[in-house]
Formats: C-alpha cells, structure tokens, sequence
C-alpha cells in the first residue's frame, strides 16, 4: 500500500519559508506514524507544494529527521496550480494522505488523515 504525507506544517511545525527551510522543527508524533507505517511495509511518497528549486535542502531536511521514504515530489518550476489540485496529483497512487489542510484533500480520490 502507498501512504503519502505533506512536509510543511505535517511532518515539519508551520509554515515553508525559504530562508529557515533547514531549520523547521520536525513533528514529533506524525514522523513515528510515518516510520511505523515504512517498517510495516508501506510504500511512503512525500509530497510538498515547494517548488524543485528546493530539493536539496527539502531532502537534506528528511535525512536530518531519518525520514524514511521511496518519492518525494515537488512543485515543478512553471506550476501556478492552487494547492489543492497539485496535491491531487502528487498523491494519485496513494490509498492514503496526511495533510495538515483539509482543502488539500478535496480532490484526492483516498483517505486523508487531517494532522493538526
């Protein structure tokens, strides 16, 4: 089964912001759910509304906390899309997404875990 999970204000407290990306503090509780779910065989895809531009930090920060996961996906350098359709399409093949923002979940076809 394929899981995914959000980055910003789901497996790291508040709000991207470009200039503290290295420096966001982890969350605790939503990253043992996630290594729980990898060690019990799940399929892990983070996801982020970040633009590419971000992946070497954006990964830098997931083997800083030992985040498990098979794809991250990003925000493409020329997608203006709102949020939530990019969600939709980050997450198509999962069975299940935790997101902070419930509008993020309208158009994924599987489950959302909302994470507050």
């Amino acid at each position: 089964m394929v899981v995914a999970f959000d980055i910003d204000g789901t497996l790291a407290q508040g709000p991207f912001v470009p200039e503290r990306i290295r420096d966001l503090e982890p969350r605790p509780h939503v990253i043992r759910t996630l290594r729980g779910l990898s060690r019990a065989g799940m399929k892990i895809i983070v996801v982020t509304a970040r633009p590419e531009r971000y992946r070497e930090d954006t990964e830098w920060w997931l083997r800083r906390h030992v985040i498990p996961y098979h794809s991250l996906r990003m925000r493409g350098a020329q997608d203006n899309r709102p949020d939530p359709a990019l969600r939709a399409e980050q997450a198509q093949g999962a069975r299940v997404l935790f997101d902070d923002r419930l509008d993020n979940c309208a158009r994924f076809a599987g489950r959302c875990v909302e994470v507050s």
